[in-house]
């Protein structure tokens, strides 16, 4: 079950590291590399003391599946919101009490006799 958490958590991982690249971040993407390699490393090593066992393989494929997913969705859900957060909101112009608008006049026609 373990190994199937530490899938989900790998691809999370991921995604947020190559959003960090995209975005230029040094300080981002170094941090989330290094956490990966210790990732990697008990992945490595789970997959080796039980290199018969091929449910870890299976549940670690199935964790990386749906941390992929999860990802996805977050991503999804926090473009949204930038994008929302960054929109201009609606101003109206406010209103000033005491000032009219002059009244257009209307002019009627008269027939000259």
């Amino acid at each position: 079950m373990l190994i199937f958490v530490i899938g989900m958590a790998e691809m999370v991982l991921s995604t947020l590291w190559a959003r960090y690249v995209q975005d230029k971040s040094i300080a981002g993407s170094t941090s989330v590399t290094m956490i990966h390699v210790f990732v990697w490393y008990y992945v490595l090593r789970t997959f080796i003391d039980q290199i018969d066992n091929i449910m870890i393989v299976v549940a670690y494929a199935l964790g990386c599946g749906v941390g992929n997913v999860i990802a996805i969705v977050i991503g999804e859900y926090s473009e949204k919101d930038l994008i929302r957060k960054r929109r201009p909101k609606k101003q109206t112009k406010p209103r000033e009490s005491g000032v009219t608008i002059p009244a257009v006049q209307q002019f009627q026609a008269y027939e000259s006799h």
